[in-house]
C-alpha cells in the first residue's frame, strides 16, 4: 500500500527529521527508559535538531537471579542517554553512537576506553566488582556520566500498597531474524511501565505494552536460547517480574534461492531521501521517500 503525506507547509528539514525518527524503529536494543505515559518501552533515539542536557539519573532493570542483562547507553544529543545506569555485578553496559559527531566512552579511572566511536558503532563492557564507576567523552569533556554497579538486584521500595499483576509468558523458539509477539495469558493490571531484559549475548530488540503485557522481539539474533526478564512497575514503585525462554534457531538453508520479480511504486516528484523502519507497528518493514520537489513524503506499508 502506498501512501502519500502531505506536508507543503513544512521545510524539508522537518520532513526529513519525521522521516529518520520513524527509521528509528529498527534500530538494535538500547536504552530502557521511557516516559511515564507511553504506551511502549522504546529502545532508540535519533540526532535531530540542537543538543539538550543530560537526562536525569535512571536506574536500569534489575536482573532476574541466573541471568545477566545488557544495558544500552545512546550516545546522542552530546549526551549519554540514560547518563548514569545501576546495573549488578556481571552485567554488561553498550555504549551506541548516535549521534552526528565522533564521541568516546573513556573511564576516569583507565579502566575503558572505547576510542572515537563514529555514528553507528559501539562499544561494550562488563563490571565484574562492585562500586560507581566515573566516565566521559575525552573529545568533549562535559559529556559525563556514571555506572553504579550493586552486588544484587535492587529492590523496588512501593510507595503504595498495590501490587502489580503480570500474566504468564510461554517458552517460544523462532527463526533466526525473525520478528514476533509473545502474548501473556492475562493482561497486567496496575502498571504503569514495563521494561524487558534478555541475556547479555541477544543482540535483537525488545520492547512490551504495559496496556495489553505483550512483549514484542524485532531482528531476533545470533541463535541460541536466552533467558527473558519482564517488570511491570506500578506507580508508587512495587513491581512484579516473569520470566519465559526464546529460543533462536538457524533455519535450513533454502536452495534453490529464489527471487521474486521486481515491482516498481510510484513516488512524488523530485525523490531525494529514503529510510526503511516499522512505522505502522505491524511488525513489517516499511519504506518512505521524501519528494523534494512535491514537499511531501510517499510510504509503501510492507506486508511481510
Amino acid at each position: 500500500m502506498l501512501l502519500s503525506i502531505s506536508v507543503r507547509r513544512w521545510p524539508l528539514f522537518f520532513i526529513l527529521c519525521l522521516v529518520l525518527i520513524g527509521s528509528a524503529a529498527v534500530s538494535n536494543a538500547v536504552a530502557d527508559t521511557v516516559p511515564e505515559n507511553s504506551p511502549f518501552t522504546y529502545f532508540d533515539d535519533v540526532f535531530c535538531g540542537n543538543p539538550i542536557a543530560a537526562p536525569p539519573i535512571v536506574a536500569s532493570p534489575d536482573t532476574a537471579p541466573g541471568v545477566l542483562a545488557t544495558v544500552n547507553v545512546n550516545i546522542v544529543k552530546f549526551s549519554f542517554d540514560p547518563p548514569n545506569p545501576v546495573i549488578t555485578v556481571g552485567d554488561t553496559v553498550t555504549w551506541t553512537n548516535i549521534d552526528g559527531s565522533g564521541h568516546t566512552t573513556s573511564s576516569t579511572n583507565s579502566l575503558w576506553n572505547s576510542g572515537t566511536l563514529a555514528n553507528g558503532q559501539s562499544f561494550s563492557f562488563t563490571f565484574n566488582s562492585v562500586g560507581t564507576f566515573g566516565y566521559r567523552c575525552s573529545i568533549h569533556t562535559a559529556m559525563q556520566g556514571s555506572i553504579t554497579v550493586l552486588g544484587s538486584a535492587p529492590t523496588a521500595t512501593p510507595t503504595s500498597s498495590n501490587t502489580p499483576t503480570l500474566g504468564n509468558y510461554s517458552n517460544i523458539s523462532i527463526p533466526l531474524s525473525d520478528d514476533t509477539t509473545v502474548i501473556s495469558d492475562a493482561a497486567p493490571t496496575l502498571t504503569v511501565r514495563m521494561i524487558v531484559s534478555a541475556s547479555t549475548s541477544f543482540r535483537g530488540k525488545l520492547e512490551a505494552d504495559p496496556v495489553t503485557g505483550t512483549v514484542r522481539v524485532t531482528n531476533a539474533h545470533p541463535a541460541g536460547t536466552y533467558g527473558v526478564r519482564v517488570t511491570s512497575y506500578e506507580s508508587g514503585g512495587a513491581s512484579t517480574t516473569k520470566n519465559f525462554s526464546l529460543t533462536v534457531t538457524t533455519p535450513a538453508e533454502c536452495s534453490p534461492i529464489t527471487f521474486a520479480s521486481a515491482v516498481n511504486y510510484g513516488v512524488g516528484v523530485g525523490p531525494r531521501s529514503a529510510a526503511v523502519g516499522d512505522f505502522n507497528r505491524d511488525g513489517n518493514q516499511d519504506l518512505s521517500i521524501t519528494n523534494d520537489n512535491a514537499n511531501n513524503v510517499s510510504v509503501l506499508l510492507g506486508n511481510g
